[in-house]
């Protein structure tokens, strides 16, 4: 507990646990820091893991910081090395606001290695945007956070994650845990003065869309020549669109 020197205390935390592995060890961690915790979906039984609650389903801490009048909530999945948060008004903070708290406080406090943080190309344009202005190096990979952590170790950083919420804080650990980041997370709104009401105006969210399509074979799929085709002259389209909406709307920013 010596690594976090945090004072909780008159803070009011809710959890929703996803019946898994932070069930237990969740709670009691905010608890001797001071908060006030309200836990949820915490049966250890194994016959429940992720169902229906959990980081997969942010619906939930949404609606149970609401519900119980919180200051901020965090959503767990079932071996617990993700973590999405809440605010107050149940608004979602993904791994991306997660990454901007945490990477902007560390290179106040002269922490960030090399300057630079790491994520994956799912991370939204928002965050590029934000990190871009605090003079903040992002470097992108493929989605996994094996592909994360690879680049950390290359580029030497100490700070990486995905949109998910699994973040890696590699002067901790060498992988991603849920609890670890809450911690960094709690510290860095309280560190740079945010209440936590404000959380989310921190960053501001692009339009973004990202669905995952399931395939019986993807390297036959990905070398078919007339999929390739239609792609290209799809996204001839899209650029030749995206012109003409910028000449009309210089601020229009997009990403796909």
């Amino acid at each position: 507990m010596k690594m976090f020197e945090l004072d909780l205390k008159g803070i009011k935390i809710v959890l929703d646990c996803a019946n898994g592995a932070s069930s237990i060890l969740a709670p009691l961690v905010l608890k001797l820091l001071g908060a006030e915790v309200m836990s949820f979906n915490t049966d250890i039984s194994g016959e429940s893991i992720n169902k229906g609650c959990g980081s997969t389903h942010p619906e939930v801490i949404s609606r149970l910081v609401t519900e119980n009048e919180g200051d901020i909530g965090f959503s767990y999945d079932g071996d617990g090395d993700r973590v999405i948060a809440a605010d107050s008004k149940g608004r979602i903070l993904d791994g991306d606001y997660i990454i901007a708290f945490c990477a902007c406080r560390l290179k106040n406090n002269g922490s960030l290695k090399n300057n630079s943080v790491v994520t994956t190309i799912m991370a939204n344009m928002g965050l590029d945007k934000l990190l871009e202005e605090e003079g903040i190096m992002l470097e992108k990979t493929a989605v996994g956070d094996r592909y994360v952590l690879e680049r950390m170790k290359a580029t030497g950083s100490v700070l990486g994650g995905e949109q998910s919420g699994h973040i890696i804080f590699s002067d901790i650990s060498s992988t991603g845990d849920g609890i670890i980041s809450t911690l960094e997370f709690l510290n860095s709104i309280i560190d740079t003065g945010h209440g936590f009401d404000n959380i989310f105006d921190i960053l501001k969210k692009y339009p973004q869309i990202i669905k995952n399509i399931k395939v019986a074979d993807k390297k036959g799929l990905l070398s078919d020549k007339d999929l390739l085709e239609k792609i290209g002259e799809v996204d001839q389209e899209k650029v030749s669109s995206i012109n003409e909406i910028q000449k009309k709307m210089p601020n229009f920013i997009y990403q796909g």
